[in-house]
């Protein structure tokens, strides 16, 4: 299979896009900041459609056994145990911090949700396919996305208050599967100007979703994590990254070795810069606070390209390549 230069590249702007949605801009305009969350939020699902696409490439015209999965199962719970050991072991002194079984299957903070999340799909996906049930795939992917929709915002239309993590752990579901689905289009028929209209009107979308629930609802915008206009935006922009044609360059190469590090490990470069920032500053500047999701794209990188130079069989254990 020729390599895919171009979710390579987007890999790369997605995992940069993870670390502004978990940056403190601090007092920075609000309404800025809030925007480009918004605009942000396409990189999970981006995430989720990228193996799932790879994995409907894998199982075309073969039956879907575990075999077809294991070393991605493999790499994931190595990562998804890796990972949470290390970020319990940095909130030992924390007196607020519990373990519970739940640990087991979303990791130990807040982010390792991902990893778990994909670890189901990948087996709800080989339990629909081996048991020849994934006519129904289509309809409980709709469902799914219906209750992401609801438990997250649209909740407060019916005056509910539902729990957004269930809705969020499942939607791997729903995406891996339009990811397998479109392994068996043709996507390089899908025009630029399509997908730039599918693009604007997913932000544009996204964006009125949000004014009329602050407006209405007082529903504050960052609180947002998946309106109906992000499903728009994470499949144009999936159409588009599969349609660019590059030759394999530095950006793709990055996006390809070290856009899953940069996913789990960001968080620790993030409080190793801001501990030395609160060194050298009183009141860090809000230019700097703006600019921190760059210097901790940069620095978590320059991490991650180190270790893998110099030792690479931690940095392949820290990413589940074990």
């Amino acid at each position: 299979m020729t390599r895919k230069n171009g979710i390579d590249i987007f890999r790369l702007l997605a995992a940069f896009l993870v670390i502004i949605l978990h940056s403190d801009f601090g007092n920075i305009n609000p309404k800025l900041i809030d925007q480009i969350r918004l605009i942000s939020r396409w990189a999970v699902p981006f995430f989720f459609i990228t193996s799932g696409y790879f994995l409907g490439i894998k199982i075309k015209n073969k039956k879907f056994n575990l075999d077809i999965i294991q070393k991605s199962l493999n790499s994931l719970i190595t990562a998804l145990a890796i990972a949470s050991i290390i970020y319990f072991s940095g909130q030992i002194n924390n007196q607020n911090i519990f373990f519970s079984i739940i640990n087991f299957i979303t990791g130990t903070y807040f982010h390792l949700w991902f990893i778990g999340s994909m670890i189901f799909g990948y087996l709800t996906l080989w339990f629909f396919y081996y048991n020849k049930l994934e006519s129904y795939l289509p309809y409980l992917s709709a469902a799914l996305l219906v209750l992401a929709f609801l438990a997250n915002s649209y909740d407060v239309l019916f005056n509910i208050d539902l729990d957004y993590s269930l809705g969020q752990f499942l939607l791997s579901i729903p995406f891996m599967y339009l990811g397998i689905y479109f392994s068996g289009l043709n996507l390089d028929s899908k025009t630029n100007t399509f997908l730039a209209v599918l693009l604007l009107f997913g932000i544009t979308l996204q964006v009125l979703e949000a004014e009329v629930f602050f407006k209405v609802f007082n529903f504050e915008k960052k609180n947002h994590q998946f309106l109906i206009g992000t499903l728009f935006i994470s499949i144009s922009l999936f159409i588009y990254s599969i349609k660019i044609k590059l030759p394999e360059n530095r950006f793709s190469i990055l996006g390809r070795e070290y856009s899953f590090f940069i996913y789990l490990y960001h968080l620790i470069s993030y409080r190793i810069l801001e501990s030395t920032l609160k060194f050298f500053f009183v009141d860090v500047p809000n230019l700097i606070k703006l600019l921190f999701p760059v210097y901790c794209f940069i620095f978590t990188l320059a991490i991650a390209t180190f270790l893998k130079r110099y030792f690479k069989r931690l940095f392949n254990l820290l990413t589940g390549n074990s």
